[in-house]
């Protein structure tokens, strides 16, 4: 996780057009799993947020992600954002401890790294909403992340790269959890 990694400025724009997911065809999960809502491409995207998102599936933004790693062949976006863009989760909204799927579906790509992008100012910690990092065998959280506005983590993607935010959320009704979802590929 690295705090503070963006011009402030630009993620406040952001913020000001982050999509209503509650509203339209957005993405709404209901289930023993999850509880969540995402953007489907970019279609919902404003300016701002159309141009923050194709920076971080620029050139730029991948050398620097594959010298941070150490991936040596070159890393590819996704700019269908299947499964990534905007996330958005409620009061009660929670995401199961799990891993993620390794390829995508459109490009058969191999999935690679995570990229989160959170965009909560003034999240306290009795909220929750925590990114947690499970071990292999999903005994025990290794790390956690608070959500906080303008903190970015980074996670490999493996068949092992347990992960969620287990615990229902608790801040009040008029807040909601969101971040930014990128996702990494090679071949």
């Amino acid at each position: 996780a690295i705090k503070n990694f963006f011009n402030p400025e630009v993620l406040e724009g952001i913020l000001e057009e982050f999509p209503d997911l509650s509203k339209g065809d957005q993405l709404k999960y209901k289930n023993p799993n999850e509880d969540k809502l995402a953007t489907q491409g970019e279609h919902k995207f404003g300016p701002k947020l159309k141009q923050f998102m194709h920076f971080l599936n620029s050139q730029t933004f991948l050398e620097f992600l594959q010298e941070l790693t150490n991936i040596d062949e070159p890393l590819i976006p996704d700019p269908y954002f299947e499964g990534g863009g905007c996330h958005e989760s409620k009061r009660n909204g929670f995401l199961k401890i799990h891993a993620d799927f390794n390829k995508n579906r459109l490009t058969g790509l191999d999935r690679r790294l995570n990229v989160l992008v959170y965009l909560n100012k003034d999240w306290e910690d009795s909220y929750g909403g925590h990114f947690e990092l499970w071990n292999k065998d999903m005994t025990k959280c290794v790390t956690k992340v608070k959500p906080d506005f303008n903190t970015m983590a980074i996670f490999s993607t493996t068949d092992f790269s347990y992960h969620g935010l287990p615990d229902p959320i608790t801040c009040p009704e008029d807040r909601s959890r969101r971040s930014l979802a990128l996702y990494y590929y090679s071949n």
